[in-house]
């Protein structure tokens, strides 16, 4: 007969200690307080970034459509709606007949600081325009300041050329 196998009883406990399972608690409290500012400062410099590069490719697909159908588009740029409008161009993301991004809501959650350009009278007014002749000339050079927490991005564009640049 072969002898049959029987556990021994464990002396060693099988679970956490108060102690134990409070140090782990500090530990991982101590890590988020650190990261978390990190990881806010990343996403606020993300989302600026990701607004400024969208409003200089809207402008930059305004220009080439002017010039491709032969016809002046303009932006208008509302301070106090935090968006901006291209009439002229159908909204792809809706079905709305006028192209319209807002800053404000998501993904980008930022702030449309300032707008201003040569050809408007009053700088820093609600509605700043620039219009792009069917060549894809602006009318007028100008900047566009988009705000996320204390980041904040200008996107130029050149008078004569329409040139776009996104600066610091």
């Amino acid at each position: 007969m072969l002898p049959t196998f029987q556990p021994r009883p464990s002396s060693r406990r099988s679970a956490w200690s108060l102690v134990e399972l409070a140090v782990v608690l500090f530990i991982m409290g101590v890590l988020a307080a650190v990261t978390a500012p990190r990881y806010t400062a990343t996403l606020a410099r993300y989302r600026v970034e990701h607004a400024a590069r969208r409003v200089a490719a809207d402008l930059e697909q305004a220009r080439t459509r002017a010039r491709l159908q032969n016809l002046s588009l303009t932006i208008a740029f509302n301070l106090a709606g935090e968006s901006y409008t291209v009439a002229g161009m159908r909204d792809l993301d809706s079905s709305r007949t006028t192209y319209m991004v807002n800053l404000a809501g998501p993904p980008y959650n930022c702030e449309l600081a300032s707008a201003t350009f040569d050809a408007d009278a009053t700088p820093n007014a609600e509605d700043q325009n620039v219009t792009y002749s069917r060549w894809g000339i602006p009318d007028s050079a100008g900047s566009v300041f988009v705000r996320c927490g204390n980041l904040q991005r200008e996107v130029r564009v050149r008078a004569v050329t329409g040139k776009l640049e996104i600066v610091e």
